[in-house]
């Protein structure tokens, strides 16, 4: 998925921004439930931190499902969001009626039960999944509090490119993700080594995701800020050096992109300026449990009691369509979720 939104860099997608009351959705990402089995340091919504269970009653699945299935433009469906999605409890009948209805579809999972899942993705033709591996297997197991949790990735993996083979087939590109912590941080050319053996389509090294709240920097749960340390900011540099020369045979990315220069601005000062944008209303929405539609952090509608398409075209969306168009680019002003939103554009 992450690799399906760098396209925001692509002047087509700018020219859905300036058509009024276009109805061109490239992606839809859903939400299944809010269940997970890690506890990642970086996230805020591990198993630990569930207070109330949310999970997707399966007609509303349905009604997603078969709707975006007759748009002229068909989006891709998206599975991912604060949870698991292969923890849905209906998750294989999900990729079949994605399959039944010709959806283009892919996922994003931590693969600790990919593998009892793997024949459903492979024959329902999953697009392309996304898979977390933080590093070899002591990182790895830290990051997420679970251990025995990388050599459970690994195997999936091995057994999902098996099965692909078996299916003579070349999807679902496999693609892995490596989110930068304190806890990798100083090994992630060692980790680049790593996940470059593996049969994979595209490696990506995700910088954390972060708000400004009363002029100190958390995350998006309100929680304090697990950030780079500056000591390790020179290290972080040194590798994106680093990737920036390297002929590596497995394509590579940094998300969001960030310029070398800008490294240190970006993790510990909150008046760095960038000369952002963003489009992201404009490639995508996100679908909750209970049937929430919403752009970014902005609820827009319910799909309860209206149809996705109704809901994209609505006043409510519309109108905050037009304040992302005012591109304010001081923190303060601001949302405070955009500020160092991992969808941004950096760099118009």
């Amino acid at each position: 998925m992450k690799q399906y939104l760098q396209l925001s860099s692509n002047k087509i997608l700018d020219i859905l921004k300036i058509i009024p009351g276009n109805f061109i959705l490239p992606s839809v990402q859903i939400f299944p439930s809010n269940l997970c089995n890690f506890d990642c340091v970086m996230c805020s919504s591990g198993k630990s931190k569930i207070e109330d269970i949310e999970v997707m009653d399966f007609s509303l699945m349905e009604k997603i499902i078969i709707e975006c299935s007759k748009f002229i433009f068909k989006p891709l469906l998206h599975f991912s969001g604060y949870g698991e999605p292969l923890l849905y409890p209906r998750i294989k009948e999900t990729m079949e009626l994605c399959d039944e209805r010709k959806n283009k579809w892919s996922m994003t999972t931590n693969a600790y039960m990919l593998e009892k899942y793997v024949e459903d993705v492979v024959s329902n033709n999953c697009y392309a999944i996304n898979i977390s591996i933080h590093g070899n297997a002591a990182q790895h197991d830290k990051i997420t509090g679970i251990k025995g949790s990388f050599d459970k990735v690994i195997k999936s993996i091995l057994k999902l490119e098996e099965v692909k083979q078996q299916y003579n087939k070349i999807t679902p590109y496999i693609a892995l993700n490596c989110v930068i912590t304190n806890i990798n941080v100083t090994h992630l050319k060692d980790i680049l080594k790593l996940l470059q053996s593996l049969p994979v389509s595209s490696i990506t090294f995700q910088h954390l995701h972060f708000s400004i709240n009363n002029l100190r920097m958390e995350n998006e749960s309100g929680m304090h800020l697990q950030t780079i340390d500056k000591a390790n900011l020179h290290e972080l540099n040194e590798f994106l050096t680093y990737l920036e020369h390297a002929n590596l045979p497995i394509k590579t990315f940094t998300y969001p992109k960030i310029k070398r220069k800008d490294i240190i601005g970006y993790y510990s000062d909150p008046f760095y300026k960038f000369n952002n944008s963003c489009i992201y209303p404009w490639l995508s929405v996100e679908i909750y449990p209970n049937g929430n539609v919403q752009l970014c952090n902005q609820v827009i509608g319910n799909l309860e009691t209206d149809s996705l398409k109704s809901i994209i075209k609505s006043k409510k969306a519309n109108e905050f369509k037009n304040w992302v168009k005012q591109e304010k680019t001081d923190p303060f002003s601001q949302s405070p979720d955009c500020f160092r939103c991992m969808h941004q554009r950096y760099y118009k």
